[in-house]
């Protein structure tokens, strides 16, 4: 008797799953049209209207044109019935961004705050989101939870950044978030995050490697839209695969990483922002273009054995795949010169994402599960 009870509930759960995820998925319908789309019942279905109209998930948006009767409601989701934020931290700053359960953005805001392992730091981190929401008027109701994305690597539990050079925060405890920030919190690394959000973006089945390069590089493996963490939670460490054995020397301690020659901080000259190179190397600069000969070189070498080992798509993110939509093409010539498989070059991109992808990704770590248990 007991396992029939949970049959059913779970034939209920799963029936207002699919009302939900098809107007989530395929926008306004009226009940007719889900019906028929959905070979579910009419009574079943204005069941789970009325639930989810309790909830405010969806609501009536339109009446459709007539056909000859009498004109039906339309149906959609309210997008903005739950939030989540993300929260990217880095060695100096600080993102702050809103965003609803179709990963649109509503606000997003960069501080300068340098990291600081002291109570203070944790403390005026939660301070700073509190006003960050009040900005928005955020109902706290509203909030699903906070994502956060961090340089490092995770404990299984997520309750230790294992390691975290980056940050100076090797073995540091998750809970110092957790114990101020009064809404579920949830962690990842930053390229990880960075790379769930170009999957988000592609519809849920992005199977490529995300290499995001910042000022350190990392990655992600994405396999049908999910992160791929291995084992030990260490996948994706792409920045610490060795391009120059006996190379400069990395902070990881070795030498010769990738980390090393494709790092944002590669492409400076002078005091100048990468905006700033870019701009420069647009106009032709000799200087910038040396060292973007330099960096373009390195880069092929890593995109070259990442395909070489995964064949699959290579996603160029992070702060200086922001910026390569008008230099694929060179980048592509420049693989091509060491490809194994004389294949085409198609298979490396730019990031969807220019801008803040990390905090993005963190945040859609709460509104991913949620669209799946409604």
């Amino acid at each position: 008797m007991a396992s029939t009870k949970i049959d059913i509930m779970a034939v209920k759960r799963n029936n207002r799953n699919r009302v939900y995820r098809i107007l989530y998925e395929q926008g306004p319908k009226s009940a007719k049209e889900i019906a028929a789309a959905l070979d579910i019942s009419m009574p079943t279905l204005l069941q789970n209207i009325k639930e989810l109209k309790a909830e405010k998930l969806i609501v009536e948006s339109g009446i459709k044109e007539s056909t000859g009767g009498r004109r039906a409601r339309e149906l959609s989701c309210n997008f903005s019935a739950k939030l989540s934020v993300g929260v990217d931290i880095t060695q100096n700053h600080v993102v702050f961004l809103l965003i609803d359960l179709k990963g649109n953005i509503w606000d997003h805001c960069r501080m300068r705050m340098p990291f600081v392992r002291a109570p203070e730091y944790f403390e005026m981190l939660a301070e700073k989101l509190e006003l960050f929401l009040d900005g928005k008027c955020v109902r706290r109701e509203d909030v699903l939870g906070v994502g956060i994305s961090l340089p490092g690597i995770f404990d299984r539990d997520f309750r230790h950044l294992v390691k975290g050079k980056v940050l100076d925060f090797d073995g540091g405890d998750l809970d110092e978030f957790r114990k101020r920030i009064p809404y579920p919190c949830l962690f990842s690394n930053d390229a990880n995050a960075g790379g769930f959000a170009e999957a988000w973006e592609g519809k849920h089945r992005e199977t490529a490697i995300y290499l995001s390069l910042s000022n350190t590089v990392g990655g992600a493996i994405l396999i049908n839209g999910q992160v791929f963490y291995g084992d030990n939670q260490k996948s994706g460490e792409f920045g610490h695969m060795i391009l120059q054995p006996d190379g400069e020397k990395c902070y990881c301690g070795r030498k010769g990483c990738v980390n090393v020659y494709c790092s944002a901080k590669k492409l400076k000259v002078g005091k100048e922002n990468l905006e700033g190179f870019f701009e420069q190397l647009k106009q032709g600069e000799a200087a910038h273009r040396e060292k973007w000969e330099t960096y373009k070189k390195y880069l092929a070498l890593a995109i070259v054995n990442l395909r070489t080992g995964f064949d699959c798509d290579v996603i160029l993110g992070g702060y200086v795949g922001s910026y390569l939509k008008d230099y694929l093409e060179e980048i592509r010539r420049e693989v091509m010169k060491n490809s194994l498989f004389d294949e085409p070059v198609d298979f490396i991109r730019v990031c969807r994402y220019r801008f803040e992808s990390s905090a993005l990704g963190a945040a859609l770590l709460h509104t991913a599960p949620f669209i799946e248990e409604v």
